[in-house]
């Protein structure tokens, strides 16, 4: 790769991305902004990370926004793990799950609305927890 380049080419997993050097750049110490210098990818080859390469790309677009919305089919403590294993700070709640609202104020809201409407708070309650599966298995 000559220091010219304006992207870095990575094989993660299996699955291949083409990553501009300024966003990883913005990562100072982390693994991926490592990747970009010129002493750790000197021979300019795709770069061999063994990673989840599905998961990846949400690693990417955390990258460029600062917060995700995961899909239910991903789970929100494996993409954490995923960020710590490229060095990159994330807390939970830049992490979104079920939509652009979050699951508890969802819960919270709905539980709210049926003990509202005199509703059996313990139906309620039983409503909450099958909610709270339903996205957990989703």
């Amino acid at each position: 790769m000559t220091s010219t380049a304006r992207t870095i080419k990575f094989n993660v997993g299996g699955t291949h991305y083409e990553v501009s050097k300024s966003l990883l750049e913005n990562l100072k110490g982390s693994m991926l902004e490592r990747s970009a210098s010129k002493v750790w990818n000197e021979g300019g080859n795709e770069e061999f990370i063994e990673g989840n390469g599905h998961r990846f790309q949400y690693v990417l677009d955390f990258m460029r926004h600062g917060k995700i919305t995961l899909p239910n089919s991903d789970s929100s403590d494996a993409f954490l793990t995923e960020m710590e294993y490229y060095g990159i700070e994330c807390n939970i709640e830049r992490v979104n799950k079920c939509g652009d609202i979050s699951l508890s104020h969802l819960m919270s809201k709905i539980t709210n609305i049926l003990s509202s409407l005199e509703y059996d708070k313990y139906a309620a309650m039983i409503t909450h927890n099958i909610m709270s599966r339903y996205c957990e298995e989703s």
